[in-house]
């Protein structure tokens, strides 16, 4: 935390993220709970449930649009106010209809504003990159990471609760999200002359990386088509970044997987359960979220030197042991650990490697770079829920199972296999490395 203590900028954007992150957490919930009241609501529910997908695939284009955002920081607190408006019109609206024209019309004016919030933290990733050391910055998104987790939990408990206290007032919901986008962008709005010499560094290092590619090149024409091929060449040229984004893929297929696939493993396994159904559910989020949050927080502890060559595989080894217990013992304390121990694992993965693309990718295309990044690593997101609740219903939960198990273990191999040797030894996320670079 010595970080958001003694860099205020930093400590902005933390702060302005968290009260974007409450309006968004109690939101988020409360639309689910609306999706549920309506005549289609199964229709209604599964497109509230799957809507997140179109604005993380769409990060690709996000990404790039605030790589070519000159006044990165008056575009923020802009961005937050479209948000807002957009809240105004969704509150005007929720609630009033039970017809599906209007249901779609909301979820489309949700999803614009998701756009927005990742245009407006893609924005952001290059005056972070200016505000904080590259020592600090594994520190810095680890907090981040940490807060915005922890608040997501607070926001979505909170607004189950009080969306029966008030009554199932949906538009107050939305308001109250207009209202958290409104704040936001307000103190944002105050505190943005902390940027500006950041933004100036920023602006700086992409004309030094345009000129440079223009006398390489002699081409003066940049559209998004070069902006994807920088980005592409950040992997190809670094064998880091090209191992870290297909090991991610892998983790995340099977990673998001289990999660689906336990809610459905649990249904038909009391077994497993802590007092219900429900509670069982409830207990292992609460787990697996206070083990990310951990994992974020603990930046210093016996993991700090381990690579992420170990990090990953060692994930992957607990998700095959997951699937040993679900098929054999049965045993709900023996899978909360599980769970704990992937999470605090994953809860060190994703700042690190967050932190190495920040501190590594040039200014010019890092938001595209960040975009292409958490475009391919939602891709497998779906896909491996699919496959596995697909074979999970058409043939059997055993079979979705130990087919899962095999597949855990074959990544956990390949990922040792191929990152064994100069991968390992300079890995740029351990703390032993950057102390030999600073």
């Amino acid at each position: 935390m010595h970080e958001y203590k003694t860099n205020r900028a930093f400590r902005t954007l933390v702060n302005v993220g968290i009260i974007d992150q409450i309006g968004s957490g109690l939101y988020s919930i409360v639309f689910l709970i609306y999706a549920a009241t309506l005549p289609f609501k199964t229709l209604a529910v599964s497109i509230a449930s799957i809507a997140w997908v179109i604005p993380a695939l769409a990060n690709i284009f996000t990404g790039y649009l605030a790589d070519r955002t000159f006044n990165k920081r008056h575009a923020m607190w802009f961005s937050y106010f479209v948000q807002t408006i957009l809240f105004l019109i969704i509150a005007s609206l929720i609630g009033r209809s039970t017809k599906e024209g209007i249901f779609f019309f909301i979820m489309a004016l949700d999803i614009i504003a998701r756009l927005l919030g990742d245009y407006g933290n893609s924005l952001s990733t290059p005056l972070m990159k200016h505000i904080v050391a590259p020592e600090h910055m594994n520190e810095a998104t680890s907090i981040g990471t940490a807060i915005g987790s922890l608040v997501q939990i607070v926001a979505s408990a909170l607004g189950a609760t009080l969306i029966v206290a008030l009554h199932h007032q949906y538009d107050l919901f939305a308001l109250l999200d207009a209202l958290t986008f409104l704040a936001a962008g307000g103190i944002f709005f105050i505190a943005r002359h902390q940027y500006d010499q950041a933004e100036s560094d920023v602006h700086k290092s992409v004309l030094s990386a345009k000129a440079s590619r223009l006398a390489e090149n002699s081409e003066s024409k940049e559209g998004f088509g070069t902006s994807f091929k920088l980005a592409m060449q950040e992997f190809t040229q670094n064998p880091f970044l090209l191992f870290m984004i297909v090991a991610g893929l892998a983790v995340n297929l099977l990673g998001t997987a289990i999660d689906p696939l336990s809610n459905l493993i649990f249904l038909h396994m009391s077994s497993f359960w802590f007092i219900n159904y429900g509670y069982t559910i409830a207990l292992l989020d609460i787990v697996f979220s206070v083990g990310s949050i951990a994992g974020a927080v603990f930046v210093n502890d016996m993991l700090k030197n381990t690579s992420m060559v170990t990090l990953l595989a060692a994930s992957m080894g607990l998700l095959v042991l997951v699937a040993v217990d679900m098929l054999t013992l049965h045993n709900l304390w023996i899978l909360l650990v599980l769970f704990f121990a992937t999470a605090y694992l994953l809860g060190k993965i994703n700042p690190r490697f967050n932190a190495v693309i920040i501190n590594t990718v040039p200014d010019d295309h890092l938001a595209a770079t960040g975009g292409v990044i958490s475009t391919v690593m939602m891709i497998g997101a779906p896909v491996g829920q699919f496959v596995f609740l697909t074979l999970a219903n058409v043939i059997s939960i055993p079979v979705s199972l130990t087919i899962y198990g095999i597949s855990s273990l074959v990544v956990t191999i390949l990922i040792l296999v191929r990152g064994a040797g100069r991968l390992t030894k300079n890995d740029p996320t351990t703390a032993r490395y950057n102390e030999a670079h600073v």
